[in-house]
């Protein structure tokens, strides 16, 4: 019984911490003009190509979408180990339920 309470226990903080990695903000280093880390030198080099504005934009969004999209990726890994996490702590708490059923009551 006290077992499957520490193993419980584990599954728990286990998905506490992967859920909570889940939502904390992530940060990718980029040279995009649209990335706020990246000014003001970014909004120099912004000046500079001010003629051809619409190639630059393109590769400005094209490096934005492969630093989110890395985020993500991130993000989604732990997503599943919390999944995992809630299945091992639902399949303890039945366990801990059935033994404690059978266990008759002093």
């Amino acid at each position: 019984m006290w077992a499957l309470t520490w193993l419980f226990l584990i599954a728990l903080f286990f998905t506490i911490i992967t859920a909570t990695l889940i939502v904390t903000p992530r940060v990718r280093p980029s040279t995009a003009s649209l990335f706020w880390g990246a000014w003001p030198a970014a909004g120099e080099r912004l000046e500079q190509h001010r003629q051809d504005v619409t190639e630059l934009v393109i590769a400005e969004y094209m490096q934005n979408v492969a630093a989110l999209a890395g985020i993500c990726q991130s993000k989604f890994r732990y997503v599943s180990y919390a999944q995992i996490g809630l299945v091992a702590m639902i399949t303890f708490h039945v366990l801990i339920l059935a033994v404690d059923s059978r266990t008759p009551a002093p």
